[in-house]
């Protein structure tokens, strides 16, 4: 176990079945140094992220959900194996081996005209799945069902966006009545559902979006669970617990939340 991290108190705590850690947008950042010239702070992200996962190891979780952005260096960026290797060795270290979700520093943006970055390409999707496996998929644990699904490459053209949808389908049905817990990067509102998409960096796009919330209020999905926005929110889809995680290493300086 690591040394000099926080003790939990669970004295407060109602006994758990079990217990499982989500974190996400980490960031890794192997050259800090050409975006410290506007944030010092920059240089410091390594570090906090490799507290983060010395405070996860501490907890002895049955296991641990990372939700995208491992690294700052983009999927476009030549840095980026180097950089996630080195994101991968801060958690390695202490045999963790999180469920991993795809952000969009992972694969590419959501298609928008608007973005900033990249959409997915084929090339970048393929290296994650080679690196951690398909970025849709689900798994149980003590008879909850749990769901990781790829928000990047939704509403997109590549034949994994139809093949996704197809396969949720087709896992909700199969676990109707279940309870199940989602898992995505970039979460399908900011604030409310009929909010704007195109454009705002924050969302999924319609219709993407009302297909999602649509299944989830069918299906009677538990929590959902997103990052991305670098900030701590709670929400609800219906009777859905949302939580946007907040980032383990930066709030995201200039914009306007």
């Amino acid at each position: 176990m690591p040394t000099d991290v926080p003790k939990y108190d669970r004295s407060f705590l109602p006994v758990a079945q079990f217990e499982f850690v989500v974190l996400g947008d980490t960031h890794f950042i192997l050259d800090p140094e050409p975006y410290a010239v506007e944030f010092d702070s920059v240089r410091a992200w390594p570090q906090r992220g490799a507290w983060a996962w010395r405070c996860v190891a501490s907890l002895d979780a049955d296991f641990v959900v990372h939700l995208g952005d491992l690294t700052e260096e983009n999927a476009a960026r030549p840095q980026q194996p180097a950089s996630r290797r080195r994101a991968c060795e801060q958690f390695e270290q202490f045999d963790i081996r999180p469920y991993h979700v795809a952000g969009n520093m992972d694969i590419g943006d959501k298609p928008d005209a608007t973005m900033f970055t990249e959409w997915v390409t084929p090339e970048a999707l393929n290296l994650f799945h080679e690196q951690f496996g398909r970025s849709w998929y689900s798994f149980d644990h003590q008879a909850i069902h749990f769901i990781v699904l790829n928000s990047q490459i939704m509403n997109g053209l590549l034949p994994e966006a139809e093949a996704q949808q197809t396969w949720l389908e087709a896992d909700l049905s199969a676990h109707e009545g279940q309870r199940m817990v989602m898992f995505m990067h970039m979460p399908p509102f900011f604030v409310e559902e009929a909010e704007p998409d195109t454009g705002f960096y924050n969302s999924i796009n319609e219709p993407a979006r009302s297909g999602l919330t649509a299944l989830m209020r069918q299906y009677q999905v538990e929590c959902l669970f997103t990052g991305h926005t670098h900030f701590r929110a709670f929400n609800r889809v219906g009777d859905t617990r949302f939580y946007v995680a907040p980032s383990t290493t930066t709030s995201r300086a200039g914009f306007y939340e």
